[in-house]
């Protein structure tokens, strides 16, 4: 698909994508903080399937 945009809007749009991909970094680096806090320090926090490193963030 092409869209016909002026120069401003191309480089705008390049800065939102960016800014896009780095919100996405930092809440996946935010979730895994808050899951391994949760998942160590609450009581009664007990799962069938341990979660993975990956997904608390530890490796």
């Amino acid at each position: 698909m092409s869209l016909a945009v002026s120069r401003a809007q191309s480089v705008s749009l390049a800065a939102a994508i960016a800014n896009s991909l780095t919100v996405q970094t930092l809440l996946r680096a935010k979730q895994q903080v808050s899951r391994s806090i949760l998942f160590t320090t609450l009581a009664d926090t007990q799962r069938r399937k341990r979660l993975r490193k990956k997904v608390l963030g530890i490796t």
